[in-house]
């Protein structure tokens, strides 16, 4: 599997950089670790839940372990004797959702709720295809929260909310589409990857903090296997797509990092997977590198396709205070999606 000429020098980055001789404090990735423990909530109606569930099979595919956050009230009655269930309407007042409010945690929150109180919860929806039901399994109640929840949106579980900008032009089939936070879209902030046409991304995030000490910057592109790969790989194995992987952080390190930093991370260079909260699976490879006479953490996470992979690069100095905006990289990740 020859490569033609992969993209994204290192050398570009490094321009952007300004130069800090202290010396890199932290030695675990801060991307992996948001990604791994910060579970990001789609927010849901329980109608367009229901919706769904007219076909099992759709709301198997669409919901199934998915974290989700929704808001209703508490119906007559709809609360079991052991608190472990109780059921919410959606505000047309037909459609209903049963939740499960099993764990201990959440059992002096059950046993303070009323009828029509609202409620919003945080949990994972299961759904069963054999007994063709679902639920929703709570992880955290808000009772009688100021608002409902606005469906379509992403939160955390502490009720930061993204309102986002979808965009479907990081390929050019614009098969693929992804959500960047709305504050993210400013003239100051990022620039379109345009080299080799590649289509992807920069974003220089410390911007948005006015830090012109410590530079926070996020990329992300498309690389297809037919334009980029001399022989592109037939039914690719876990092998084929990280040899591509570590090509690709290859040709991004290689041009700007001291030699010996390189021929000594060359070899060892192994492509991990991290596991996010949500369940989904994504290839990942950190390192710490020295740009511009400073040590500089760069996480990278990789989510394969069929025609290609979704790349990216979160490139911060690893000091306390510097790193602001883990949640929004963690956030643009989990929203991408081949169409």
């Amino acid at each position: 599997m020859k490569r033609k000429c992969i993209i994204l020098s290192i050398v570009m980055i490094a321009c952007f950089l300004l130069p800090v001789r202290s010396e890199a404090a932290e030695k675990t990735g801060r991307l992996r670790e948001t990604l791994e423990n910060d579970s990001l909530f789609h927010t849901e109606t329980i109608a367009s839940i229901n919706k769904t569930a007219g076909n099992f099979s759709d709301l198997k595919k669409e919901y199934d372990n998915s974290c989700i956050a929704l808001s209703g009230r508490l119906g007559e009655n709809a609360v079991s004797e052991n608190f472990k269930m109780i059921v919410l309407f959606d505000s047309n007042g037909v459609d209903r959702i049963n939740v499960d409010t099993s764990e201990k945690s959440l059992l002096q929150d059950v046993k303070g709720i009323s009828p029509g109180d609202l409620v919003t919860v945080f949990g994972r929806m299961k759904v069963n295809s054999f007994n063709r039901n679902f639920s929703l399994q709570a992880h955290k109640l808000i009772i009688k929260p100021r608002e409902a929840l606005t469906p379509n949106q992403y939160c955390f579980e502490d009720g930061a909310i993204y309102k986002s900008i979808v965009v479907s032009d990081v390929s050019y089939k614009q098969d693929i589409r992804l959500s960047f936070p709305e504050r993210w879209y400013d003239n100051r902030l990022f620039t379109r990857l345009k080299n080799n046409g590649i289509n992807g991304y920069q974003f220089f995030l410390n911007a948005i903090a006015e830090n012109k000490e410590h530079p926070e910057v996020f990329y992300i592109f498309y690389f297809n296997y037919e334009t980029y790969l001399d022989t592109p790989p037939v039914n690719p194995s876990d092998r084929d797509y990280k040899a591509i992987e570590k090509r690709i952080i290859e040709n991004i390190l290689k041009e700007d990092v001291d030699k010996t930093f390189w021929d000594r991370l060359s070899p060892q260079m192994t492509i991990s997977t991290v596991t996010c909260s949500n369940g989904e699976k994504l290839d990942y490879y950190m390192t710490t590198a020295p740009i511009s006479g400073s040590d500089y953490r760069l996480e990278f996470v990789f989510k394969r396709g069929l025609e290609g992979m979704v790349c990216s690069l979160y490139l911060y100095f690893p000091q306390e205070g510097a790193v602001k905006f883990t949640r929004d990289v963690a956030f643009v990740l989990e929203s991408i999606d081949w169409q």
